[in-house]
């Protein structure tokens, strides 16, 4: 369910050492609505400082410095609010047409609350400069759609032959072709990587670094490992030129899921590592979830958060002459086996109730 935001957050200021800058933005119209949240902080993607203003239309926050940044979420805390929209939704009525298991899905869905992604950033320049920031659409939605805004490739494996399209609404898409090895189809989308095999895209992934301006990502697979043996770590799916240069890495040590993700703060190799609990990857079919934001890296498995670390540093050393590739590292001593439903890579952090929402609605 969409909602458009429109923080035209206009933000000034009297002059003076300590300045109170006052923000403003345009209403959301969704009736469930609570209220909104500030977010700020001294980095651009890393707001450290956030403040719940309620439901009204401008916020004065205390104490701000020249060249702050600064963003805007909405969310939602009432399910009393919130179930009449869900259960007059016309794609909630098709999909539960009995009226009690549509208000148990309805209740289930809203948890704890509904929150939006954050609105696109604004910079407060002090001195009475006056900021507008471009309005911004905002989902506070029903978990169970798929998040689009903000997706730069998405492998969905729906297509034939050795060509694996890239389904992301980009003018440049980044597509895999399967160059050697046993990769089964799986038929409703999917492939099945049945030894080492060469699956990589045929240009660099430069497209992507230029898209990932915050230095935010998210990376989402559906996958079933064939073994809980397989190490290296063995390579689900990497931005990288061998072992031990890359941009990211998502891949399988025994029964961890591990992440190495270079950043301004980091070795070429992405090191250290950020590893999931021992025991938590198995060779059932999972949903594995990714997300960095500067100061923060999350892993979720099956939509619950499993790891939350502290980590900073951007994207300004990353490398643009490397390729994205799948079930393998590109000299081809990383084979990773087992089923691949679907990958997607944001240029924003998801949510916890973002995750949550592409768990529920699959692949």
């Amino acid at each position: 369910m969409k909602a458009i935001l429109n923080i035209v957050l206009i933000i000034f200021a009297t002059i003076a050492f300590a300045e109170d800058v006052t923000l403003e933005w345009d209403p959301n119209t969704e009736p469930y609505l609570s209220g909104y949240k500030i977010h700020w902080g001294s980095t651009s993607g890393n707001y450290s400082s956030s403040v719940d203003v309620g439901n009204v239309t401008t916020a004065v926050i205390p104490n701000i410095e020249a060249g702050t940044f600064f963003v805007a979420t909405s969310y939602a805390n009432d399910i009393n609010t919130y179930l009449p929209d869900c259960m007059a939704d016309p794609s909630m009525i098709e999909a539960y047409p009995d009226e009690a298991a549509r208000n148990t899905k309805c209740t289930e869905d809203f948890g704890s609350g509904l929150e939006s992604s954050y609105s696109n950033e604004v910079v407060y320049e002090g001195s009475g400069v006056i900021v507008m920031l471009v309005p911004t659409e905002l989902t506070v939605f029903k978990p169970g759609k798929r998040i689009v805004d903000s997706i730069e490739i998405l492998y969905e494996f729906k297509s034939s032959g050795s060509t694996i399209l890239d389904n992301s609404v980009g003018d440049l898409p980044i597509n895999l072709v399967i160059e050697s090895g046993v990769v089964d189809r799986i038929s409703g989308g999917g492939i099945q990587v049945v030894d080492s095999a060469s699956i990589a895209s045929t240009d660099t992934g430069q497209q992507l670094i230029d898209r990932l301006t915050s230095s935010q990502i998210t990376i989402e697979v559906w996958v079933k490992p064939l073994f809980t043996t397989q190490f290296g770590p063995a390579r689900i799916v990497t931005f990288s030129k061998d072992h031990l240069e890359r941009n990211f890495t998502l891949g399988q040590e025994n029964d961890q899921y591990v992440v190495r993700l270079r950043t301004s703060q980091t070795n070429l190799q992405g090191f250290p590592d950020i590893v999931t609990p021992v025991g938590s990857l198995t060779d059932n079919l999972t949903h594995v979830v990714f997300t960095y934001e500067q100061g923060s890296v999350k892993i979720y498995i099956d939509g619950t958060e499993m790891v939350s670390e502290s980590r900073t540093g951007d994207f300004s050393n990353w490398d643009g002459s490397m390729h994205i590739g799948l079930a393998n590292e590109f000299v081809s001593d990383r084979t990773w086996t087992g089923a691949i439903h679907l990958v997607a890579i944001y240029s924003k952090a998801l949510t916890s109730s973002e995750v949550m929402s592409n768990y529920q609605a699959g692949f």
